[in-house]
C-alpha cells in the first residue's frame, strides 16, 4: 500500500512538472517572436524553460505527449486543460503533430526551433499546407514529432482514404430534421469523430470551437469543407442563417441556434459592450453605492450597501481594473478618520485580502510598476495598496516575476517585493526557493537577501547544493554577507561535500572572510574532509587570511612536499590546472606569518 502510494506521488509530481514546462514553454513562446534572432534575451529564457524540461524528463528516458485537438495525453492521461495546455496542443494539432517525444538531449537551439513552430500561423504568405509540409521536414536532436497517420485494416496496412463528409442517408435526414444549430453541428462533430485522419481532426477542432461559441458565423463558413458534403448539409445551414435574419419574433430553437453562433459585427458589440457599457454601468453603481454610504437611511441600507459595494471590489478584482481600485483606496485614506467610513471600513477589512488579492491584480500592478520605476510617487501609493491587500497578494507577485523579462522591471519588483516583505512576511519569497524554474530561485533569493533578518542562512544555506551553478554562486555570496556561525558552517559542508568542486574555492574565500565564526577550524576540518586536489588548493589559499598558530602549523606541514604533490605540480606545468599545493601552502603561510609575527616566511 505503502508503494502505490509512493508510485501515486511520483507520477502525480512528474505530471506537475510536465504541465510547469509546458506552460513555461507557451508563454515564453510568444515573447521570443517579439525578438529579433540573436537578441540576448532568447538564449535566457529557452534556457529556463530546458531547466523545467530537464526537470520534468528526471530519471527517465523521455516524455511522451499524445496530442489531440484540444488536449495533452501524459501516460495515457489528459493533462489539465488550461489555457497553456490547449494552446500547445491546438498549435501542434493545426501543424498535423500527433505525438511529441522529449529527451533531455534537446539543446537550447533545438528547443528554441520547437518554442518558434509553436507560433506557427498561416498568412498571405504560406498557407496552413504549406506549413504542415513544412513540419515535415523539421528535424530537432533529442526531440521527435510523429504526424498523425490513419490507418485501416484490409489484411494490410494502408492509409486511409476516407474523408470527411460521407454521410449515411439517415444522417442526412437527422441534419435536415435538427431544430437549432448547436444540433447540427454536434450530428457533424459526432459523425467526423469516427474519422481518424489528419483532416477529420483539424474538421472535428473547428466544430468544437463553434459549438463552444469561439467562432464567427464567418470563420465557420471558410473553415468548413462544403463541397465534401452532399449539398443538403449546406442548404439547411443556409435555411438555419434565413429563418434567423427574417424572424418575426423569438422562439426557443431561434434563441438557441442564435447564441451558438454570431457573426463578426456581434462579436464586435459584445466586446464593445463587455469593454465600455460595463465599464460604465460599474461606475454608476459605485457612485449610487457612495452615495448611501454618505447619506444612508435606516439601519439596514448601509448593510445591503457594504454588500453590494463588495460585490462591485470583486468585479473590479477580478477584472484587474487597478485604476478604479486605486481610486477607491485613495478614498479609504482620505475618509478613514471620519466615524461613519472608519466603520465602513472596519466592516470591509475581514474581506479585503479575500476580494482585492487576484491574478489579475498582481498582474495589473506589475505592468503599473514597470511603466512608472522612476516615479517614486506612484510607486509609494501602489506598494501601500498591496500592502493593504495582505499576505494573499505575495505569492501572486512572487509568481509574477517568472513573466518580467526587462532588467530594470525586475529589479523594481524585486525592490517591491523586499517592501511589503518585510511586513506581509517573506513566506512566499521562501517558498519560490524551491521553484524548478532557476530564474525564478535567483530572483527570490535576491530579495530575501533584500530583506535579511535572522532566517536568511537557513533560507540560503540549502542552495549551495543547488542544481544550477548560478544558483550556487549567489547563494554562497548571500552566505558570506549574512555571515555568523550558520553561514560559516553551511559554507564549510558544501567545501566538505565534495558535490560541487568548482563552486568550492568560491566557498571556501567566502568562508575565510567571515569573522568570528571559527573559519579557520571549519577550513582545516574541511581541507581534510575532502581529498580533491583543486579544493585544497582552494582551501590552503583561503588559509591566508586566517592568522592562528594552528593554521600556521598546518600550512608548515603541507609545505612539506611529498612526491604526488611534486609530481601533481609538474604535470600542472604542462596542463595548465591551477596553482600547485604547496606554493599556495607557501604564499599562504607567509600572509598568515605577517600577520602573526609582523614578518614575511
Amino acid at each position: 500500500m505503502a508503494d502505490a502510494t509512493r508510485s501515486d506521488l511520483l507520477t502525480r509530481k512528474r505530471r506537475e512538472a510536465v504541465e510547469t514546462f509546458l506552460a513555461s514553454m507557451v508563454k515564453s513562446s510568444r515573447t521570443i517572436i517579439l525578438y529579433a534572432h540573436g537578441h540576448t534575451l532568447i538564449p535566457q529564457m529557452v534556457e529556463r524553460v530546458r531547466g523545467l524540461l530537464l526537470a520534468a524528463v528526471g530519471e527517465e528516458p523521455n516524455i511522451q505527449l499524445d496530442v489531440k485537438a484540444k488536449q495533452v495525453l501524459f501516460e495515457e492521461e489528459p493533462l489539465t486543460e488550461n489555457s497553456d495546455v490547449v494552446s500547445f496542443a491546438v498549435s501542434l494539432h493545426t501543424l498535423g503533430i500527433g505525438n511529441v517525444i522529449l529527451t533531455s538531449r534537446v539543446s537550447t537551439d533545438g528547443l528554441e526551433q520547437l518554442m518558434r513552430l509553436l507560433t506557427w500561423k498561416p498568412d498571405e504568405k504560406r498557407s496552413l499546407s504549406d506549413l504542415q509540409k513544412a513540419v515535415q521536414d523539421v528535424r530537432i536532436d533529442g526531440l521527435q514529432l510523429i504526424s498523425i497517420m490513419s490507418f485501416v485494416v484490409t489484411g494490410e496496412q494502408e492509409e486511409s482514404v476516407a474523408r470527411p463528409g460521407q454521410l449515411s442517408e439517415e444522417e442526412l435526414q437527422a441534419l435536415e430534421r435538427a431544430d437549432t444549430l448547436p444540433d447540427f453541428l454536434h450530428i457533424l462533430l459526432r459523425r467526423n469523430e469516427l474519422l481518424t485522419s489528419r483532416e477529420a481532426e483539424q474538421l472535428s477542432a473547428v466544430f468544437d470551437q463553434a459549438l463552444a461559441g469561439e467562432l464567427a458565423v464567418e470563420d465557420f463558413e471558410a473553415q468548413m469543407p462544403w463541397a465534401l458534403y452532399d449539398p443538403r448539409v449546406r442548404a439547411r445551414w443556409d435555411a438555419f442563417r434565413a429563418e434567423l435574419s427574417g424572424r418575426t419574433k423569438w422562439t426557443r430553437s431561434l434563441l438557441v441556434s442564435a447564441l451558438a453562433l454570431t457573426d463578426k459585427a456581434e462579436r464586435a458589440a459584445l466586446a464593445e459592450h463587455h469593454t465600455h457599457d460595463a465599464s460604465a454601468s460599474a461606475e454608476h453603481a459605485l457612485t449610487a453605492v457612495h452615495a448611501l454610504l454618505d447619506k444612508p437611511v435606516g439601519e439596514r441600507q448601509p448593510r445591503f450597501a457594504l454588500q453590494a459595494y463588495k460585490r462591485l471590489l470583486t468585479d473590479m478584482a477580478r477584472g484587474g481594473r487597478l485604476g478604479p481600485l486605486l481610486a477607491e483606496y485613495r478614498l479609504w485614506k482620505e475618509r478613514g478618520a471620519d466615524p461613519q467610513w472608519g466603520s465602513y471600513l472596519s466592516a470591509l477589512q475581514p474581506d479585503v485580502e479575500h476580494m482585492l488579492a487576484t491574478p489579475a491584480v498582481a498582474s495589473a500592478a506589475v505592468g503599473r510598476l514597470a511603466e512608472n520605476l522612476e516615479r517614486a510617487n506612484v510607486l509609494s501609493e501602489l506598494r501601500d495598496f498591496l500592502q493593504s491587500c495582505g499576505p494573499g497578494v505575495m505569492p501572486l507577485l512572487v509568481d509574477e516575476m517568472r513573466r518580467v523579462s526587462d532588467k530594470a522591471a525586475q529589479k523594481g519588483l524585486g525592490s517591491m517585493l523586499a517592501q511589503l516583505a518585510r511586513h506581509l512576511g517573506a513566506g512566499a519569497l521562501a517558498e519560490a526557493l524551491k521553484d524548478e524554474d532557476y530564474f525564478v530561485v535567483l530572483q527570490a533569493l535576491a530579495v530575501i537577501d533584500e530583506v535579511g533578518g535572522p532566517n536568511l542562512p537557513d533560507r540560503a544555506a540549502p542552495l549551495i547544493v543547488h542544481g544550477h551553478a548560478k544558483v550556487r554562486a549567489a547563494a554562497i555570496r548571500v552566505l558570506g554577507k549574512a555571515g555568523g556561525p550558520k553561514s560559516a558552517v553551511a559554507l564549510a559542508a558544501a567545501i566538505s561535500s565534495g558535490a560541487h568542486p568548482e563552486e568550492a574555492r568560491l566557498a571556501a574565500q567566502t568562508l575565510s572572510l567571515i569573522v568570528n565564526a571559527g573559519a579557520d577550524r571549519l577550513l582545516l576540518d574541511a581541507y581534510q574532509a575532502n581529498d580533491s586536489y583543486e579544493t585544497r588548493v582552494a582551501v590552503a589559499i583561503s588559509l591566508g587570511r586566517c592568522p592562528t598558530p594552528e593554521v600556521e602549523a598546518f600550512l608548515l606541514s603541507i609545505t612539506k612536499q611529498t612526491f604526488v604533490e611534486w609530481l601533481k605540480g609538474l604535470l600542472g606545468r604542462f596542463t595548465g590546472k591551477p596553482k600547485d599545493l604547496r606554493e599556495a601552502a607557501l604564499h599562504s603561510l607567509a600572509e598568515v606569518r605577517k600577520d602573526l609575527h609582523g614578518k614575511k616566511g
